[in-house]
């Protein structure tokens, strides 16, 4: 049997998973926290959508944190009261919610808090620190947000970023 060259056989693969997750988004199995309505109780939450990716304790009580990265570009924060019921659903992958963020305030605590774990991690030789990147869509444009984080894990800076696609080629 004669070798497929991998792109033919990548795309393959990506073809069959968009085709079962179409199936399964339109049978209901697949759902956007972005859907849940204020009141909801926290029980509701995890029976729609699962096991958040973080749950992390707040003043007022409680965030479930449900993030694509580093695959995809959401990350969906539900924001629970005292009593266990959702005030809020936030996409934190947004161009106003990184406005929020403080150079030389924020540290690390306060960005996982915001859009949790990032998807790519690394640094720069311009940087003594690492740099958090998150991907996201900007009106159809792939972007990246990232995060300059000193060694005392401070925010130093932030930057915005086009993404840059890598396409395989036939060998």
């Amino acid at each position: 049997m004669p070798k497929q060259p991998v792109a033919l056989v990548h795309t393959a693969y990506l073809a069959i998973f968009s085709i079962a997750i179409s199936v399964l988004g339109v049978s209901g199995c697949v759902s956007s926290p972005d859907r849940v309505a204020a009141g909801a109780s926290r029980d509701d939450v995890l029976r729609s959508y699962g096991t958040p990716t973080a749950d992390i304790r707040t003043p007022a009580g409680e965030r479930l944190q449900y993030s694509r990265q580093p695959a995809g570009q959401q990350v969906y924060n539900i924001d629970l009261n005292a009593d266990g019921k959702v005030v809020s659903v936030t996409q934190a992958m947004t161009e106003a919610q990184f406005a929020l963020v403080q150079p030389d305030v924020w540290r690390v605590a306060d960005v996982t808090r915001a859009f949790g774990k990032p998807a790519l991690t690394g640094q720069v030789y311009s940087f003594k620190g690492d740099v958090w990147s998150y991907r996201y869509d900007y009106f159809g444009t792939k972007k990246q947000f990232h995060v300059f984080i000193d060694a005392q894990g401070l925010v130093r800076r932030t930057q915005v970023t086009e993404e840059i696609e890598v396409r395989h080629r036939d060998l």
